[in-house]
Formats: C-alpha cells, structure tokens, sequence
C-alpha cells in the first residue's frame, strides 16, 4: 500500500528516477530530498539547519 502511494507521488511530482526527490533508505523508510534553497520568509527556515 505505501509503495502505491509512493509510486503515486512519484508520478505527480515527475519525479526523475536518476535523482529522486523521494528517497528510500534501507531499514528506516522514505524520505525527501530538500533542493534549492530556502526562501528568507519560509516559516519552516528556523527549523531547518543548512549545512
């Protein structure tokens, strides 16, 4: 079921399946992966850490 969903997502989003935006990581489950940069007024941008 969540494979669907992913899959799903993946199509909507026209994810390219060289470098994907969602990632899957053995033993912990998916996640995204943050491209570009943060704008200055984004709320979430104090709760991110930019390395």
């Amino acid at each position: 079921l969540v494979k669907v969903h992913i899959a799903n997502l993946r199509r909507k989003l026209k994810d390219n399946s060289s470098n994907p935006y969602i990632l899957c990581v053995r033993g912990f489950g998916y996640m995204l992966e943050r491209r570009g940069r943060l704008r200055d007024n984004d709320p979430l941008s104090p709760l991110i850490d930019e390395d």
